[in-house]
This record gives C-alpha cells, structure tokens and sequence, in this order.
C-alpha cells in the first residue's frame, strides 16, 4: 500500500460504479470503512481521508445525476460519521432486528440445521424455549456450528477409545444430538 491508496480505492469504486449505472453500491461494515472522523487515533489521518473522499464522491453522484443508489449495513450506526448521514448521502435508515418470536427462530434454526445428521432426540422447538427474547440470525449460526463441533469432538474421542490409528470424521458419521445443542446454547448464550 501506498500513501493515498485507500482513498484511490474509494474512487475507483465509484468509478466504476459510475460506468455500470444504473447500479447498487453496498458497503457492509460500513463503521469500518467510515468511522467518526478525529477519533480513529490513526497518527497519519488515515480514517479521516478515506472518509472524506467517500463524502467526495458521494456528493459528486448527486450534481452530476447519476443513476447509483449506496446502501450501508453495519451493527453500529453511532460509530458512523454523521455527515455520511446527513440528507442526500445515507439519510434513510432502516432497523433490520433479530428473531423475537418463536415461529421465525423455528425457522431459521431447520435452515441452518437442514444439512446436518440429527438425532431422533433433537427437538428444535425445545431449544427454542431457551433462548433470549431477541437473538440474531448470526447468534443461532454460532450456536448450531459449537452444537455441530460437539458432536465432531464426540466422535474424535469415540475413536480415540477406540484406539483407532487413523482419525476419519466424515459428516455421516456425525450425529447431533439434543445434548450437544444443549450444550452449545449454554455455550452460545452465557447468563450475565
């Protein structure tokens, strides 16, 4: 990297955007790419630079009528410079919650679980009672991927009693049982 080449990024994108219009520009993570401005402690002003040139080229979509609508997604707005906010840049915003009832967390924990091999005890709605009032589609990830490890590291042992010379885990000889969700619930939603 080069002295100014984050903020030669930032044009090239638009840039480019500018030549595929009509378009969609969508920055994830967008506290990242633009924090407040003077609280980065960056010593060479880095952060601040970037920032700007976005608002540049931001701005310059506006006067010269381009057809590019920018979407931003981040979980923590109040880190976002607020003149990124201001009107005619990012000035709508829109909450996207968690899962808060049980029909919608039902849903999205068979969707997660759709390829694994389960035990005939896994009752998903039983789990479901157990979580928190709002839990994030991520959380429920995190929780059916540790629910999906326990069972790896069962297996492993399994063989290791076993006295097995080569380990295999193949994902048929993975069974996840209700224990193992369990535990990873616990795991995944600690009580505070």
């Amino acid at each position: 990297m080069y002295i100014g080449q984050s903020e030669a990024n930032v044009r090239e994108v638009f840039n480019k955007a500018r030549s595929a219009t009509p378009c969609i520009l969508f920055f994830d993570e967008l506290d990242s790419l633009a924090p407040k401005r003077g609280q980065n402690g960056d010593s060479g002003g880095v952060g601040d630079r970037v920032v700007s040139q976005l608002l540049t080229e931001m701005d310059g979509l506006t006067s010269e009528n381009y057809q590019i609508f920018i979407l931003g997604a981040t979980n923590r707005p109040d880190l976002i410079d607020s003149a990124l906010l201001r009107p005619g840049r990012l000035d709508k915003s829109v909450y996207v919650g968690g899962c808060d009832d049980k029909e919608s967390k039902l849903h999205v924990l068979k969707a997660l679980t759709k390829k694994f091999n389960m035990s005939s005890n896994v009752y998903l709605e039983d789990l479901i009672d157990n979580l928190p009032q709002q839990v994030t589609g991520a959380e429920l990830y995190g929780m059916c991927h540790n629910a999906w490890l326990h069972s790896a590291r069962r297996v492993i042992q399994q063989q290791i009693v076993n006295n097995k010379d080569k380990l295999q885990v193949f994902d048929d000889h993975l069974i996840v049982t209700q224990e193992d969700f369990t535990n990873a619930l616990n795991e995944s939603f600690k009580q505070k």
